[in-house]
């Protein structure tokens, strides 16, 4: 019905949210191939896949240094709607170097369908799931988050999806100790820094919740749309 998941089987057909099982669906819903099409799949371990999936990985998220070991891939080829009416073709591939897992989902011809349907990712608590936005099946084929039509692309090891534009960090960076509303020691920069026309010659990183400006506040004031995330925020101060 679309979908893979990893400790047990799910034969549930109409699709729903918080399913309560880490489960990868490029299309869930009601299929049936008995009527025709086929659904296959391997793990691949050739040096021309490799390659494949290592490029497109790298060019994806070209800021996280990859090279692919395996990729298990598995198809649903003309595969009709239980309802009759059209046919879907899709795939996914999962990319692994044991360390560092992607996913890449490709979307060939998709027919329209009044069946339920959904598409995307979810795990076991729901804290990491995203489900593709498309307004109807057809619009799979010609939607994308990597600017490649009927291409979704995925990192799901555990760590943040970042966009493209960031710069690696992590390997050599210093690491703020973990506090409430706490910052770095002050910071003497190696070249002064000018800023909208003052310089400055050294800077704070806070891991609070909020701004500081020249002077810290005297209370501390809460942003309730940033408590999702923990922000790490540069200070700069003369």
């Amino acid at each position: 019905n679309g979908h893979l998941t990893f400790t047990q089987p799910l034969s549930a057909y109409v699709p729903y949210l918080n399913a309560g099982i880490d489960i990868i669906a490029p299309l869930w819903t009601d299929l049936f191939n008995v009527n025709g099409g086929t659904i296959s799949y391997r793990e691949d371990t050739s040096s021309a896949v490799l390659a494949q999936v290592t490029q497109a990985v790298n060019q994806y998220f070209p800021n996280v240094p990859f090279t692919a070991t395996s990729a298990f891939v598995a198809t649903w080829d003309s595969v009709p709607y239980i309802t009759g009416g059209g046919v879907v073709t899709f795939q996914v591939v999962l990319v692994s170097n044991g360390e560092r897992s992607f996913i890449l989902i490709n979307y060939g011809d998709i027919a329209e369908t009044g069946q339920s349907w959904l598409a995307g990712y979810d795990t076991v608590d729901s804290v990491n799931s995203f489900t593709i936005p498309a307004a109807s099946a057809p619009e799979l084929s010609y939607s994308s988050n990597i600017n490649v039509n009927g291409r979704w692309s995925f990192r799901v090891d555990g760590s943040l999806n970042l966009p493209a534009n960031f710069l690696p960090f992590g390997n050599g960076d210093v690491v703020n100790p973990i506090s409430d509303d706490g910052s770095s020691e002050a910071i003497y920069l190696q070249q002064p820094f000018k800023y909208f026309g003052r310089t400055y010659n050294q800077i704070y990183v806070s891991t609070g919740l909020f701004l500081m400006g020249h002077h810290t506040w005297p209370h501390v004031t809460s942003f309730p749309f940033l408590f999702h995330h923990l922000l790490i925020i540069v200070i700069i101060f003369l």
